[in-house]
């Protein structure tokens, strides 16, 4: 039977993505051509938990003087996501978006994968735009969150 790791890493051979294979530890590392950028991608599974996680890297790391604002942005950022979240690592400006999922006495199918890639992928290419917005052009959480989804999600800030 194919472990979690093998359907994962069999989905995106089939699909033709190039991978940076680290089969002893169970991830490997990619990248997705983005509306914007070439975002970085990495796939783990934790076999003894059966659970498989996807993280899109950003090309860009947040200056500490920008943390604070890129916390509170993707914090508004995540609070709509139906799936997944973004994490920002605080000591050293890594911003990633994690999805993953559960597949416990189940199967990961290639469905399943699809759209767990998906997911991943659209939401990461769709919020870059607001990260840059902060890191390089000093917009504000509020500024950059209605660039990415429109005035109407916002409210009173």
């Amino acid at each position: 039977m194919a472990t979690v790791y093998d359907r994962l890493v069999k989905w995106f051979e089939d699909e033709g993505w190039p991978l940076d294979r680290h089969d002893d530890e169970s991830w490997f590392r990619s990248a997705f051509a983005g509306t914007s950028a070439t975002i970085g991608l990495v796939g783990q599974v934790r076999e003894d938990l059966e659970i498989a996680l996807l993280y899109s890297v950003p090309p860009i790391r947040v200056p500490e003087d920008r943390r604070a604002e890129v916390a509170l942005f993707l914090t508004r950022a995540n609070y709509g996501l139906l799936i997944g979240n973004f994490e920002l690592d605080m000591d050293d400006g890594e911003v990633r978006d994690k999805t993953s999922i559960d597949v416990e006495d189940d199967e990961l199918s290639p469905a399943l994968i699809a759209g767990l890639v998906r997911a991943n992928c659209a939401t990461t290419d769709r919020y870059f735009t607001g990260l840059v917005a902060i890191v390089h052009g000093g917009a504000s959480a509020i500024e950059a969150l209605v660039r990415v989804e429109g005035p109407e999600t916002v409210g009173e800030a």
